[in-house]
C-alpha cells in the first residue's frame, strides 16, 4: 500500500486532471497516495484562489482523506528581465507562502531559475 512507504508520496493533482479537482482527488485517494500537491485547479493557480475557493479546496482534500504536501506556484519559473515582472513574481511568492502558512505547511515549491542575484534575500 502506498500509505505504508517509508517516505511521503504525493501526486500533483492537475497531472491527474487539470480541470476536475475532485476527480483528481478521488483518483489519488484510490491509488493510495496519502498526499496531494496542489498547483492548478478550477482553471487557475492555487495562488489565485479566493478565500472561499481556498476553503472549498481544503474541504475536498479532507473529504478524500488526503493531506496537502505543498502548494506549487509559477513563481520564477522563467527568467525575469524587468522590475515590474520581478515584483509581480515576488507578490505571487508571498501569496503562496501566506497560503502555505494557513495550511501549517513548513515549505512550498517554487523555481529559482528566474531569480536574479542571491535568492536568500527574498
Amino acid at each position: 500500500m502506498l500509505k505504508d512507504l517509508p517516505w511521503n508520496l504525493f501526486v500533483i493533482s492537475d497531472e491527474i486532471d487539470p480541470k476536475d479537482f475532485e476527480h483528481a482527488l478521488r483518483v489519488i485517494s484510490e491509488l493510495g497516495a496519502p498526499f496531494v500537491e496542489v498547483r492548478n485547479l478550477w482553471g487557475k493557480n492555487v495562488t489565485q484562489l479566493s478565500d472561499q475557493e481556498f476553503s472549498d479546496m481544503r474541504a475536498l482534500v479532507s473529504k478524500y482523506g488526503l493531506r496537502i504536501s505543498n502548494l506549487d506556484s509559477p513563481t520564477f519559473k522563467i527568467y525575469i528581465g524587468d522590475e515590474k515582472s520581478y515584483d509581480q513574481h515576488l507578490k505571487v511568492l508571498r501569496r503562496v507562502i501566506e497560503l502555505s502558512k494557513r495550511l501549517d505547511l513548513s515549505y512550498t515549491r517554487y523555481s529559482r531559475s528566474g531569480i536574479r542575484g542571491n535568492w536568500r534575500t527574498i
